[in-house]
């Protein structure tokens, strides 16, 4: 009988100390809160994307004429005056070979020049003898007028015959400086690429040296951006030789803004600009949204649509050098 009884004892024990230990897991606590001030500011919303630098107005110097251009001696972050400093050379291309067809073609045309030039001067001693007998035909008409045994009509004639002989004798004289144009062009036809090119001007012109090299001066104040001729070679005109601008003034920053976000973003924007290398936050402007879009892929490969947008710094350049620094070796 006592077992049974301090079993009921230890049973009801263990049933006590179960609901005291419920009751306990689901007694309510405190929560613990941090406390502060409600206070009334402002709030900025931001629009965070990643930018490059870029000069804004860029200068590409080109090749003005077809010819073989010298070893490029600058290299891209050297320091040029516009107008002055000398950053490339070029020289004329020589013509072409010439086949045999092409150069007996180009001998006829000098022999008709040739014989053109010796007609021309043919017409020129007529005009001569046309002239002199025009001027004694009026020296004669206007004696006799003057003794009353010419007639006015005479000496008219013999006026306006004297002026048609010193028209046809300019003429004449234009002729041959035309025939001898001809005749020096049809003379260039038979140059051959093994001579050396003319020299350009008398003393290689404006922009010449004097042995037929043109040299290419900077067209503005500032920077090599990037060389993209820098080995001797042959060029066409218009080829693309180098870029050059002013990294120091013409800086600014072309950020690729989602097309969600470039809705939000206007011209006259403020720009926080960080993680640019620097110490210091800097500021800038938007300056504009251009209105043209583009497709990229991002990362993921997912396609998505992107506007520029063009910021200009607003910050004084001593806070920003390091960052012309940076941009003259294209970050």
């Amino acid at each position: 009988m006592d077992r049974i009884r301090t079993r009921y004892w230890v049973m009801g024990l263990v049933a006590v100390l179960l609901g005291l230990a419920l009751i306990w897991a689901f007694w309510p606590r405190a929560t613990l809160v941090d406390m502060g001030e409600a206070t009334r500011g402002d709030i900025a919303v931001t629009v965070d994307e990643e930018g490059r630098t870029r000069v804004r107005d860029a200068y590409i110097v080109s090749a003005p004429i077809a010819g073989r251009l010298m070893r490029v001696d600058v290299e891209p972050g050297d320091s040029v005056t516009g107008g002055e400093s000398v950053i490339a050379r070029l020289t004329p291309a020589p013509p072409s070979a010439l086949d045999v067809r092409t150069r007996e073609q180009a001998r006829a045309a000098v022999a008709a020049a040739q014989a053109g030039l010796r007609l021309a001067r043919a017409d020129l001693n007529k005009a001569l003898a046309d002239r002199d007998l025009a001027e004694a035909e009026l020296a004669r008409a206007r004696e006799l007028a003057e003794s009353g045994a010419g007639s006015q009509a005479r000496l008219d004639a013999a006026t306006r015959g004297a002026k048609a002989a010193a028209a046809a004798l300019d003429t004449a004289r234009a002729a041959i400086s035309m025939r001898q144009a001809e005749l020096a062009r049809a003379r260039a036809q038979l140059i051959s690429f093994s001579q050396d090119p003319a020299p350009i001007g008398p003393a290689g012109g404006e922009n010449g040296d004097g042995d037929g090299t043109m040299s290419l001066r900077a067209p503005i104040s500032g920077r090599i951006l990037r060389v993209m001729q820098e080995s001797e070679t042959v060029l066409a005109a218009g080829t693309a030789i180098m870029e050059i601008g002013d990294i120091t003034n013409d800086l600014e920053i072309m950020v690729e803004l989602l097309s969600s976000d470039a809705v939000r973003v206007s011209a006259g924007d403020r720009v926080i600009i960080d993680g640019w290398g620097g110490d210091e936050t800097l500021s800038g402007t938007v300056a504009r949204v251009e209105p043209w879009g583009f497709t990229k892929f991002s990362a993921l490969g997912v396609e998505e649509q992107r506007v520029n947008a063009i910021i200009r710094f607003d910050s004084p350049l001593s806070r920003r050098s390091a960052m012309a620094t940076a941009s003259r070796h294209g970050s």
